[in-house]
Order: structure tokens, then C-alpha cells, then sequence
């Protein structure tokens, strides 16, 4: 009789391990998470506000605005292709991606629409909401 128990445990135990490994296998699969949607957390929006303001203090126009309209460019880099549009100075634009050529750039997207790359040199706080 003990022995039928033991037995009967154990293939429980089994079934139980199995039954757990099994979601873990499929979660490892699929690569999405097994959590409710209303309870997964959304990665936050990071904006910046563009300044034409001169920001070098060797510059004898530092602290003026310099650039009252900010190029916004198809490509990064030296290349950087045609000016797509231009954003006024202090405008709050949302920050897509980020990239190094010869220097620091953000593809950013303005109020209207506007989506190409800037340069770090016009970018000021950053903000996440």
C-alpha cells in the first residue's frame, strides 16, 4: 500500500513539473510574455525642446539665438543628404532614435509631422512622458 502511494505521488509530481515547464518552454518560444496585457508596462516617449541659441562661450554671439529656424536633415553624418524642413527654436519634438557619425544626431519628429535627423548642438533637456 505504501508503495502505491509513493508511486501515486510521484507521478503527480511529474505532472506538475511537466505542466510548469511546458508554459515556460512556450513563453521561451514564443518570446512574448505569458503577463495580461492591462498589466505590461509601455516603454515612455522621450521628448526634447530644439534651441537656436548659440551654446559655445568662446562664441561672441553665445547666450543670442543664433538659428531661429532648426535644419532637419535626411541623413546624419557629413552626407547628411537634403534639409527636409526646417523646426522653430523651441519647439518640443519627440525623439525617435539616436546615432554617432561625426557627431551625436536624433531623428526626431515635430508636432506636424515632420520626422528627419538633428544635431546634438540644437537639442536641450530631455523629457519623458
Amino acid at each position: 500500500m505504501k508503495k502505491k502511494v509513493i508511486i501515486i505521488a510521484i507521478v503527480a509530481l511529474l505532472g506538475i513539473v511537466l505542466i510548469a515547464n511546458s508554459g515556460k518552454e512556450e513563453k521561451q518560444s514564443t518570446g512574448t510574455s505569458t503577463l495580461p496585457t492591462a498589466v505590461q508596462v509601455q516603454e515612455k516617449s522621450r521628448f526634447t525642446i530644439l534651441s537656436g541659441i548659440e551654446k559655445d562661450p568662446q562664441s561672441d554671439a553665445y547666450g543670442e539665438l543664433v538659428v531661429p529656424e532648426i535644419n532637419i536633415w535626411e541623413n546624419t553624418g557629413p552626407d547628411r543628404g537634403k534639409v527636409v524642413g526646417e523646426i522653430p527654436h523651441k519647439t518640443k519634438v519627440k525623439i525617435l532614435e539616436e546615432k554617432t557619425t561625426d557627431q551625436f544626431y536624433y531623428k526626431v519628429e515635430s508636432p506636424d509631422g515632420l520626422t528627419g535627423w538633428v544635431s546634438e548642438l540644437f537639442v536641450t533637456e530631455m523629457v519623458e512622458e
